[in-house]
């Protein structure tokens, strides 16, 4: 039986029906070492540019939080700074659709999203994360509290 099928991709050896089924599709197409060459650049770019700027995204993460909490959110779950995330839980009312919405048209990414009754926001920092994207984060966030 194992005879009868043909491989969906050809290999080495992929046409020839007295090979075994094994080594028909043993080699579906070409290894790209790209990613194995590039690897040591990229542990270089991480170790000299983005390790060093964890910092300051630690810094905007202490910014954002300190705003949302001003804005009334209260921080919520494993507050862990290193992983430069955060959830807070938004005020109650707060419609969770409409606050993603603007936060999508502000060109923002964050997570909106309703748990257990409670309207929850998960905000990440990174290395390009501004100042500027954290004022934009808290008026927004300001605006869709104040519609409610």
């Amino acid at each position: 039986a194992r005879q009868a099928l043909d491989p969906l991709v050809v290999s080495w050896g992929g046409t020839d029906p007295t090979e075994t089924l094994a080594r028909r599709v043993h080699s579906p197409g070409t290894v790209d070492p790209s990613c194995y060459l590039a690897a040591p650049s990229a542990l270089e770019y991480h170790r000299e540019v983005l390790a060093p700027a964890r910092g300051e995204a630690r810094e905007r993460l202490a910014a954002a939080a300190a705003s949302l909490a001003a804005l009334g959110l209260v921080r919520v779950g494993h507050q862990d700074d290193d992983m430069l995330m955060a959830a807070f839980e938004l005020p109650a009312g707060t419609a969770a659709l409409a606050l993603e919405r603007a936060l999508l048209l502000a060109s923002i990414e964050a997570i909106v999203t309703e748990h257990a009754g409670r309207t929850l926001l998960r905000i990440c920092v990174a290395w390009y994360t501004t100042d500027a994207d954290i004022e934009r984060l808290v008026t927004v966030v300001r605006q869709a509290a104040r519609r409610d």
